[in-house]
Protein backbone atom coordinates (compact mmCIF):
# COMPACT_ATOMS: atom_id res chain seq x y z
CA UNK A 1 0.00 0.00 0.00
CA UNK A 2 2.55 2.74 0.86
CA UNK A 3 4.15 1.96 -2.35
CA UNK A 4 0.94 2.53 -4.23
CA UNK A 5 0.54 5.51 -2.50
CA UNK A 6 3.53 6.80 -3.44
CA UNK A 7 2.76 6.05 -7.63
CA UNK A 8 -0.13 7.83 -6.83
CA UNK A 9 0.69 11.04 -6.18
CA UNK A 10 2.66 10.93 -9.23
CA UNK A 11 0.43 12.88 -11.88
CA UNK A 12 -1.05 10.37 -14.53
CA UNK A 13 0.57 7.60 -13.05
CA UNK A 14 -1.68 3.72 -13.24
CA UNK A 15 -0.15 0.72 -11.86
CA UNK A 16 -0.31 -2.08 -14.64
CA UNK A 17 1.93 -4.49 -12.81
CA UNK A 18 3.44 -4.85 -8.80
CA UNK A 19 5.23 -7.29 -7.29
CA UNK A 20 7.21 -7.14 -3.64
CA UNK A 21 8.48 -9.75 -2.28
CA UNK A 22 11.09 -10.53 0.95
CA UNK A 23 14.50 -10.51 0.46
CA UNK A 24 15.69 -10.29 3.76
CA UNK A 25 15.06 -9.75 7.37
CA UNK A 26 13.04 -6.38 6.78
CA UNK A 27 14.15 -6.10 2.88
CA UNK A 28 11.80 -6.25 -0.06
CA UNK A 29 12.36 -6.05 -3.75
CA UNK A 30 9.70 -4.70 -5.90
CA UNK A 31 8.62 -4.86 -9.72
CA UNK A 32 6.64 -2.78 -11.21
CA UNK A 33 5.27 -1.48 -14.68
CA UNK A 34 3.71 2.07 -15.05
CA UNK A 35 1.80 3.76 -17.14
CA UNK A 36 1.90 7.31 -17.18
CA UNK A 37 0.86 10.23 -19.80
CA UNK A 38 3.77 12.04 -19.79
CA UNK A 39 6.37 9.62 -18.43
CA UNK A 40 9.15 10.40 -15.90
CA UNK A 41 12.45 8.66 -16.26
CA UNK A 42 12.98 5.93 -14.04
CA UNK A 43 15.40 7.16 -11.30
CA UNK A 44 13.04 10.04 -10.40
CA UNK A 45 10.32 7.36 -9.56
CA UNK A 46 13.41 5.26 -7.57
CA UNK A 47 14.00 8.63 -5.65
CA UNK A 48 10.54 9.62 -4.39
CA UNK A 49 10.18 5.41 -3.04
CA UNK A 50 13.36 6.27 -1.14
CA UNK A 51 11.93 7.35 1.72
CA UNK A 52 10.86 3.47 1.94
CA UNK A 53 14.39 2.31 2.87
CA UNK A 54 13.34 -1.20 3.43
CA UNK A 55 12.89 -1.57 -0.54
CA UNK A 56 16.91 -2.34 -1.53
CA UNK A 57 16.16 -3.67 -4.90
CA UNK A 58 13.68 -1.65 -7.28
CA UNK A 59 13.01 -2.61 -11.39
CA UNK A 60 10.78 0.28 -12.78
CA UNK A 61 9.38 -0.23 -16.14
CA UNK A 62 7.81 3.57 -17.59
CA UNK A 63 5.28 3.31 -20.55
CA UNK A 64 3.41 6.55 -22.26
CA UNK A 65 -0.35 6.33 -22.63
Amino acid sequence: DEIREVIAELPGAEIRDLHVWRVGQMQYAAAMSLQMATPLPAQAIRERLAIHEELVHLTIEVSAD
